[in-house]
């Protein structure tokens, strides 16, 4: 019997916030596929996952929504206020509780291209271990103004689904 995961999005941009970021039009973007190739694209990859790697178990470790709107885009702050920020992560923090063990991220920088220019992105999943179950983070950053900045949080966790 296929098991069936529940997932609860703390923060999904969607596609239409994707278009707002990089057009109107998706038509024509290229994205660079495979591992970086030159030693600028190395540099960009390494610097984005230890962005992730230093700043996701301090928010992971208290739930700290402060840390993660510091971080934010004005993109993801426009459609996820401040205030629901903390909401959603109080209510992780009673369903999920500290985090207890950092397994990592995985992921990985491309460039997109657009009209509107080009652009670094990068995703990543997060696996950790919190007091009440494991959960998997997936993240979106954009390289803007020469700092990352997170344009997608998203929780995932059966423990998360428990009334």
């Amino acid at each position: 019997m296929a098991h069936q995961r529940w997932n609860v999005v703390l923060f999904c941009i969607g596609l239409s916030l994707v278009m707002g970021v990089f057009g109107t039009s998706l038509t024509g973007c290229v994205i660079r596929k495979g591992s970086p190739t030159t030693a600028e694209e190395r540099r960009q990859d390494q610097e984005s996952k230890a962005f992730v790697d230093s700043l996701l178990p301090q928010i992971l470790t208290t739930w700290d929504s402060g840390l993660l709107v510091d971080h934010a885009t004005h993109s993801l702050l426009k459609s996820t206020p401040p205030e629901a920020v903390a909401s959603m992560f109080k209510a992780f923090s009673r369903k999920l509780g500290p985090l207890e063990t950092y397994e990592g991220s995985y992921g990985m920088t491309r460039t997109v291209k657009t009209r509107k220019g080009t652009f670094l992105v990068a995703s990543y999943k997060v696996v950790g271990i919190f007091k009440y179950g494991p959960a998997e983070i997936i993240l979106k950053l954009i390289h803007r103004d020469n700092q990352w900045k997170i344009y997608q949080f998203q929780v995932n966790s059966e423990a998360l689904t428990v009334m």
